[in-house]
């Protein structure tokens, strides 16, 4: 094996092992994003409440 065939080995070697890595971190990222729809949604729900309720105060 010359020292190009071993690099080229190497180097697809290492791409095989991102394949997976890149895969669990889309999932990664998909969660995250799932759980900040989720607490943006949760915050605007308060906000709401909070405004309800002052204006139930002032009114």
């Amino acid at each position: 094996m010359s020292e190009t065939d071993a690099l080229v080995s190497h180097k697809l070697a290492d791409l095989r092992r991102l394949g997976p890595r890149q895969t669990e971190f889309s999932g990664l990222l998909l969660r995250q994003q799932e759980l900040i729809g989720r607490l943006e949604r949760t915050m605007c729900e308060g906000f709401v409440s909070v405004q309800r309720d002052l204006l139930r105060n002032t009114g």
